[in-house]
């Protein structure tokens, strides 16, 4: 029998499995399948690293269009901020900012309990409503490795 897992109050299961794509020595994609929720890690020097998301809610029909709903954000971590963030050397790292929710992280830019991350949009507090313009990451042992990757390649200009 497995283990109950708690979902921390403000995780959203709704963007599903994600994947991590190596793109090059600098960037690095995480989507789900049907790409409604994608972030991209970008290297913009060997300190600073860029972070973009973007979520689609669906899509209206207008006047015979379809124009998709979506919420987007960017922002940048240091080094020692993107490790927290995502790699297994960041579980070390202690709660900070969000310890009424037992978790850790930076204020508008991420928030992490375990395997969960979550990155919100500027100035969101931890919610669990949908329309939630944030994406929900869970960090599978891949994506952990992916973002380690990453970390350790040189930056090529």
């Amino acid at each position: 029998m497995k283990p109950e897992i708690t979902l921390p109050l403000w995780w959203s299961d709704r963007d599903g499995k994600m994947q991590a794509e190596l793109l090059d020595q600098n960037n690095l994609i995480i989507k789900n399948e049907g790409e409604t929720a994608k972030l991209m890690i970008s290297r913009k020097s060997q300190e600073f690293w860029l972070l973009m998301w973007e979520i689609t809610f669906g899509q209206k029909e207008i006047n015979g269009e379809k124009i998709p709903e979506k919420a987007s954000g960017q922002f940048f971590l240091k080094k020692a901020g993107l490790e927290a963030a995502f790699t297994k050397v960041g579980e070390n790292i202690p709660a900070t900012c969000f310890l009424e929710y037992n978790a850790r992280g930076d204020l508008g830019k991420f928030i992490r309990d375990d395997r969960f991350l979550k990155i919100p949009g500027p100035g969101i507090a931890c919610r669990r409503f949908d329309p939630d313009p944030s994406i929900s990451i869970y960090l599978t042992d891949e994506i952990q490795q992916e973002v380690a990757h990453l970390l350790r390649k040189k930056n090529k200009e």
